[in-house]
């Protein structure tokens, strides 16, 4: 690579990118985003032929194509999957080669080969069709969507939360929720399309993207057809599920619907009340309350020709239009309704509603509900002679999923029904496992007594109790209990709100935050102790796509005896964790890592940390007995002189750091070094601060 404009941070040399681990994504993700927001602001602005020159330099630029490269190989769940060319880049050298190989070639040019069809099997459905592009294709298709979707960003409906950046089911529950509690529009049109990814119209979408710099290209990928079983198909309508820019094109092709039912929103968020209807839509399944039946029939009329004219109809089987004083319906995976509100004599006056009064509520659905038990079921059916600490590593992901998604609805009854089903299912596997041992003696061995703790958001923490917790040997490992859960208020996205919008950047970095880290858990003692710094590649935790995932990582693995303690745990981003244990990092050098990131961040300014949490920072490193290398030493005890010479350091904080300096100048090893090193360099001010990492005595 030219230059070391993608290279590590501290190195110089021009030749310093050799591979994959040498890139700094920091300053590649910056790059990309920054383009991002551009495309955004131009096209909010309504300066069109600034979003087209952005776009162009977006779909050539390098850093996008390493980023994509990295997305599609090591981020997207189908990077383990290949296509027609049976190949897969996982490895870092093979990624580094793919990068190597693509940069010489511009993707405007690109000719699409067929994807590989696959069927997904679907309980009493007939089976999904799946497209599945090879590398390169998906790569491409990555940069192309980085150029497109910050256009559309600026454009989609608030209606809209599938397949978007920032937005996720979540959302629409509550956007759902808020709109039945207000119980004006009591109407319900439950609609889905029928086989939307499959008979979009191509011509009507194209003709949407008029203007593009590669919609010759999104061209080519509708019509490069599929081989199934060695035979190739062609493709007339359609986009292939599968691909990554598909759900894009499916959410544009879609666009236009809350302008057909002529919805406007007022200033402050919410649909103006003169107005009849509300639309949420994900995806292909979408739900449209209004005020009466006839407006109900009125608005699948319009949605209707307005679907005509992509090439997609309703499904009439999942079409439906109902009353929610009267019946229910399902919407992603829950059940939403209006029911009689119960009396309860000791609620407080202010709280108290009128008996009869109805209350919105959504609970999760019954589909949902067969569905985990079937995967329980299946699980404990066929683990009958595997071993408890298997079964249990199996399961608890399962479970933890399914609470994670449940968890913001009223879920309390059906997270007890399941807990006594997966005991009743432990149970039967147990006594069908040992047919001729007493039930004593099944409790015993596979049974414990367990207390699960969760912290409310008032921050009060609860104490959940069961004395019948599924374990393996010696109690461990446990099997997670549905009730171990706490159910939370899911604050929801924001009206006008995207995080391609430079003023929202604040906004969305708090919200990655509360869902990655979940309040109260390791996580956020981690990142508090970290300081929001990843040690591997010095740059926040907060920095990355929206759906990358945060990695525990043990600085003692646990197959060596690491323990699940806070001083053995580390937060890192997903790529950084995988990177550290390529190299085999040990604990002192990931801790020595974290100390110099926090140090160098605080001492730029780019990192408000006082001085009292630094002391206690560095004293933590010199009593750790682990970590007590000379280099160290000297770099601590450096860092505490600058801060005894500085005027801000308190009498308190310097009687504080006098005990690390004493045990530092008390080590003859760590004091000759110290001694060289001050008689090679001279401090300049009493204010400046010495960086040790110049020096190459201690390196």
């Amino acid at each position: 690579m030219k230059g070391n404009s993608f290279c590590k941070k501290h190195t110089n040399d021009a030749g310093s990118v050799k591979g994959w681990t040498d890139l700094d994504w920091k300053v590649i993700e910056n790059r990309v985003n920054k383009l991002r927001r551009r495309i955004f602001v131009a096209q909010l602005t309504g300066n069109s032929s600034l979003v087209r020159k952005l776009q162009g330099r977006m779909i050539l630029s390098k850093a996008n194509l390493l980023y994509s490269i990295r997305r599609v190989t090591s981020i997207n769940r189908g990077r383990k999957t290949a296509g027609i060319d049976k190949q897969k880049y996982l490895s870092p050298d093979l990624r580094y080669k793919l990068f190597i190989e693509m940069s010489g070639t511009n993707p405007l040019k690109w000719n699409p080969p067929p994807v590989r069809r696959e069927y997904i099997p679907r309980p009493g459905k007939e089976p999904r069709p799946l497209g599945i592009p090879t590398i390169r294709d998906r790569v491409i298709q990555s940069v192309v969507k980085n150029a497109l979707e910050p256009e559309w960003e600026a454009i989609f409906e608030h209606g809209s939360y599938g397949f978007r950046p920032a937005r996720s089911c979540h959302d629409a529950m509550s956007r759902l929720w808020r709109t039945i509690s207000s119980k004006k529009r009591v109407w319900v049109l439950d609609a889905d399309i029928k086989g939307c990814f499959n008979n979009i119209a191509h011509e009507p979408l194209l003709h949407k993207l008029e203007g593009f710099p590669a919609q010759s290209l999104v061209g080519r990928w509708l019509k490069a057809g599929y081989l199934e079983k060695d035979k190739y198909v062609d493709t007339l309508l359609g986009t292939p599920q599968g691909g990554i820019i598909s759900p894009l094109l499916a959410n544009i092709a879609l666009h236009g619907m809350e302008e057909v039912l002529g919805i406007k929103y007022h200033k402050r968020g919410y649909v103006v009340p003169s107005l009849p209807y509300v639309l949420v839509r994900y995806a292909d399944d979408f739900v449209v309350l209004t005020v009466s039946e006839f407006h109900a029939h009125r608005a699948k009329d319009l949605l209707s020709e307005f679907l005509s004219t992509r090439g997609m109809e309703f499904s009439p089987e999942k079409t439906a239009i109902r009353n929610i004083n009267d019946s229910s319906f399902d919407f992603l995976g829950w059940t939403f309704g209006l029911y009689n509100n119960a009396p309860l004599k000791k609620r407080k006056k202010s709280f108290l509603r009128a008996i009869g009064t109805k209350v919105a509520l959504v609970t999760p659905s019954k589909k949902s509900l067969e569905s985990i038990k079937n995967k329980i079921k299946l699980l404990f059916r066929s683990h009958t002679s595997s071993s408890t600490h298997l079964l249990i590593n199996k399961l608890n992901p399962i479970i933890v999923g399914w609470c994670n998604y449940h968890r913001f609805v009223n879920s309390n009854k059906a997270f007890r029904a399941l807990d006594n089903f997966v005991y009743l299912q432990a149970v039967r596997w147990a006594k069908r496992r040992h047919v001729n041992k007493s039930w004593s003696w099944l409790v015993n061995r596979y049974f414990t007594s367990s207390k699960s703790k969760f912290v409310r958001k008032t921050g009060t923490a609860t104490y959940v109790s069961s004395n019948w917790t599924f374990c393996g040997d010696n109690g461990f490992p446990k099997l997670v209990s549905f009730r171990s859960t706490s159910l939370e208020n899911y604050s929801s996205i924001g009206f006008g709100r995207n995080p391609f919008n430079p003023k929202d950047k604040e906004y969305f970095m708090d919200r990655k935050l509360a869902s990655l880290i979940k309040k109260g858990s390791f996580k956020e003692m981690l990142y508090s102790k970290q300081k929001g710094i990843c040690p591997v590649c010095g740059s926040n935790l907060y920095i990355g796509d929206w759906d990358e995932p945060l990695h525990v990582h043990h600085l003692v693995p646990r197959k060596i005896g690491g323990k699940d303690v806070p001083s053995n745990l580390m937060l890192l981003h997903e790529e950084c964790h995988y990177s550290i244990h390529r190299k085999s990092v040990p604990k002192t050098e990931m801790l020595s890592m974290l100390y110099e990131q926090i140090c160098r961040r605080t001492l730029a300014g780019d990192l408000e940390v006082n001085w009292e949490e630094k002391l206690e920072a560095l004293n933590t490193i010199i009593h750790d007995k682990e970590t007590w290398s000379v280099v160290n030493k000297v770099k601590a005890m450096t860092e505490l002189s600058s801060l005894w010479n500085s005027h801000t350091f308190k009498k308190k904080q310097r009687a504080r750091s006098l005990q690390a300096l004493q045990l530092i100048l008390a080590d003859p090893e760590a004091f000759s070094l110290l001694k060289h090193y001050y008689e090679n360099k001279k401090t300049a001010h009493s204010q400046q601060v010495i960086d040790v990492d110049s020096d190459p005595s201690l390196n």
